[in-house]
């Protein structure tokens, strides 16, 4: 016998015993199927989540093992690059004024203010000022000269072995509207500020 699909429309789901013995399977195997796909899917579920995680893991792991991979092959250059960092600090340190050497870099200065023909009105050293990793300390400069004086003065002080930065830079002059200026009418006034690095201190 050959199931007519014409006899499903006619089946009373409401008494399922009368129906045809065909249709009845036809029902039965229908629900059957969707009792093993929930339960499929019931159990497997979690399991694809699992996959699914599994497979992200997978390519980060892929990603850090290329990543190292590429690391190991270029790690000879990684070295030598290190090394020339810490060259290139140690240069730096050398230029870092120890704490004992900072009344020579203020001599240092007045002897460039001198030098320049200027003339100090102030040149001292202030309080250290501690940083994270480093010590600042801010000296007070005041000179007095001509405008070409302070710009070799300044360039004189750029010059010096040891770092020295220019801060709170100021100038002014005693000349009066219509004066002719004098050589020595202006009056420079900043903040050298020289470093040193805390870990070298007491050596």
């Amino acid at each position: 016998m050959k199931l007519d699909f014409r006899d499903l429309q006619k089946i009373d789901f409401n008494n399922l015993g009368n129906a045809p013995t065909l249709a009845k399977g036809f029902l039965i195997t229908i629900a059957c199927l969707v009792v093993v796909g929930l339960a499929l899917y019931l159990f497997t579920s979690d399991q694809w989540d699992q996959l699914d995680a599994a497979r992200k893991q997978e390519a980060t792991k892929r990603s850090e093992f290329e990543e190292k991979q590429r690391k190991a092959a270029n790690l000879g250059a990684y070295r030598q690059q290190m090394q020339q960092m810490q060259e290139a600090f140690k240069d730096l340190l050398r230029q870092l004024p120890k704490s004992t050497e900072v009344p020579g870099l203020v001599d240092e200065i007045s002897y460039a203010a001198s030098g320049s023909g200027l003339s100090s009105e102030k040149l001292e050293k202030n309080a250290d000022v501690k940083r994270e990793f480093y010590i600042e300390t801010p000296i007070e400069i005041s000179v007095k000269g001509g405008y070409h004086q302070i710009g070799e003065f300044i360039s004189k002080v750029s010059a010096l072995p040891r770092i020295v930065t220019i801060h709170d830079f100021t100038l002014k002059t005693s000349a009066k509207p219509g004066d002719i200026e004098s050589s020595d009418s202006l009056t420079l006034s900043v903040v050298a500020k020289t470093y040193r690095y805390e870990a070298e201190e007491g050596k």
